[in-house]
């Protein structure tokens, strides 16, 4: 135990076999102290996203329209991010969990090496294809004249967004999800504040209208990279560049590849998904696109919620895994799936009841709010099933899980999601697409709470733990 990392040793009790076991009330509070600042890091994330678009929105229907196809566009970064930040960072929580301090810093290098990579191919490339990019989302000409600079400008952040978004799975793996919070809340107040002064011209600045909050989110990032980078090599973190071994080791690379690859191609076929539907959508008119754009953003504080259990989930199994817990892990999931399940819950039936005023909050457009008001209230409704989605495929990463997510994600988004908008949306219109969303949503919960209840997904860990622990695995092995 001498070796132990302080972020779990706290959790422990020590049977009569030598093994170490977490007491479900550790566990729980182990959620908590996870997810509460995970939750802080997507409420600022969250307050940024609103910021924006209200900063957006009061410029009228095709502006907010130009940021929702530019933000869509700029979120299939994610995919290779996502890819880097879940093997990263599940490698880093399994190692974290076995005590291998060398092997957690290796992996981390190695992220932070591939993290920058990646953002300045996604850099350049968005340079290059902003313009037909937006004319393949159905962009009428006055978005796409709009929406080009600002997703140019979008693209020119990816290097800073990708650093800081792999080093903070890394340590969230490492038991620190205080420090992304805090970085994401100083990259927040740059932008919010930069891009509330070009957008309208305050304070002396020139007055650039949409550009202005692309430039906002560029100096935000880039701040919160700066702050960050000097946090990991002067702060007292649990990872430290320091200690960072800086030659490519291509075990480790392949290892972070092998284990993210299905993660990201979830996210490419969450974002692919989301990017048809939102072209069908679109073709409601840009009334109804502001409407789905709006909803959408009103009931987002619940998602949000429960990425952060999920960012707590996948820690603790992740961490459980690397000691060899199956129990811990299993226990340590259905405490974070419980707590957001309850809480997303209470949400949904606070946001059906007050609708209409959280639409009127994001735009003045009363035919917008008037559109928006039954959808939201029908989504709201299915948050509790949202939760179980996310949480569980959270924890299912952290075992090593993580195709099983992939297949889940695809399924329900091009075989129920988008054959549903395709049938709904002509005849019912607005409604008829978020109906396809609630029944994606609930048919995927049922999937993921079969798979979890199962014992499928153990056999897959227990050979890593063991190889783990003896130092038999290949990116385990000391330099």
């Amino acid at each position: 135990m001498a070796d132990e990392p302080a972020s779990i040793a706290h959790l422990h009790h020590a049977d009569d076999a030598g093994r170490n076991s977490p007491t479900l009330k550790a566990l729980r509070r182990e959620v908590l102290r996870l997810a509460i600042p995970a939750v802080g890091e997507q409420m600022v994330l969250l307050m940024a996203g609103i910021v924006e678009t209200v900063l957006i929105g009061h410029l009228g229907a095709a502006p907010l329209v130009a940021l929702g196809l530019s933000n869509q566009l700029a979120m299939l970064s994610t995919v290779l991010f996502m890819l880097l930040a879940v093997g990263g960072g599940v490698l880093v929580a399994q190692a974290t969990g076995a005590g291998q301090v060398e092997r957690v810093h290796r992996v981390f290098g190695q992220s932070l090496w591939l993290s920058l990579l990646t953002g300045v191919g996604l850099m350049l490339t968005g340079l290059l294809v902003a313009t037909p990019a937006l004319r393949l989302m159905g962009a009428e000409a006055e978005a796409v004249r709009l929406g080009t600079p600002f997703l140019r400008l979008l693209a020119a952040s990816m290097p800073f967004q990708g650093f800081v978004f792999v080093a903070s799975a890394c340590l969230r793996g490492a038991g620190d999800t205080r420090t992304p919070m805090l970085v994401v809340a100083a990259t927040t107040i740059v932008q919010v504040l930069s891009s509330a002064a070009l957008v309208y011209g305050v304070g002396g600045f020139a007055e650039m209208g949409t550009p202005g909050a692309a430039v906002g989110a560029l100096a935000g990032r880039a701040a919160g990279a700066g702050l960050l980078l000097v946090w990991l090599w002067h702060g007292r973190l649990p990872l430290r560049l320091r200690e960072v071994n800086w030659r490519i080791d291509r075990p480790a690379v392949e290892e972070i590849v092998r284990l993210g690859s299905p993660s990201g191609g979830e996210q490419l076929a969450l974002r692919l998904g989301q990017i048809a539907n939102v072209r069908i959508v679109a073709g409601l008119g840009t009334v109804g696109y502001a409407a789905y754009l709006v909803a959408f953003n009103s009931v987002v504080l619940a998602f949000l919620i429960g990425i952060g259990f999920t960012a707590a989930a996948t820690t603790v199994v992740g961490q459980r895994v690397g000691a060899g817990d199956e129990i811990g892990a299993r226990s340590g999931a259905r405490q974070a799936w419980g707590l957001a399940a309850g809480t997303m819950g209470l949400m949904g039936i606070a946001f059906a009841f007050a609708a209409r005023p959280l639409l009127g909050f994001f735009t003045s457009d009363l035919q917008v709010v008037a559109l928006g008001v039954v959808p939201l209230q029908l989504v709201s409704l299915a948050l509790p099933a949202e939760a179980t989605n996310q949480v569980l495929s959270g924890a299912l990463r952290g075992a090593g899980d993580t195709r099983w997510p992939m297949v889940v994600t695809a399924t329900g988004n091009w075989l129920i999601r988008l054959p549903l908008t395709l049938i709904l949306a002509g005849p019912f219109g607005l409604i008829g697409v978020w109906w396809a969303v609630i029944a994606d949503m609930v048919l995927r919960a049922l999937v993921n709470i079969w798979r979890f209840r199962g014992t499928a997904w153990l056999p897959a860990i227990r050979p890593r733990a063991v190889m783990e622990q003896s130092g038999l695995w290949r990116s385990g092995r000391n330099s």
